[in-house]
């Protein structure tokens, strides 16, 4: 799945490579990089959404990498400050989206 998420991005198919690097990231292999791969990729993708303004397309990034680690979480996997800051990030957006959806009307 993570050599579909890096062909989807290649085409400039980014939400769609989401759901492939997010899948990727669901389940932990001990010793494999695909997981470790897949979490950074996310990390990378929704900053840079967020630097480009769109907050919509960061806040699905951050969602599905926040439920991938959520469903990978374990002893042996090292991520929960990872969860508590994507938690932060996503509330903050959520918030600025929402400023956004007020000035609209």
């Amino acid at each position: 799945n993570y050599q579909k998420g890096m062909s989807f991005l290649k085409q400039v198919k980014k939400i769609t490579a989401v759901s492939y690097f997010a899948f990727s990231a669901d389940s932990y292999i001990p010793y494999s990089p695909i997981f470790s791969k897949s979490v950074k990729t996310l990390e990378v993708m929704g900053d840079n959404f967020l630097k480009q303004g769109k907050l919509y397309e960061a806040m699905y990034v951050y969602e599905n990498l926040r439920s991938s680690l959520l469903q990978s979480k374990s002893f042996y996997v090292p991520i929960k400050e990872k969860i508590e800051n994507l938690n932060i990030e996503i509330n903050i957006n959520d918030e600025e989206l929402k400023e956004i959806e007020k000035q609209k009307i």
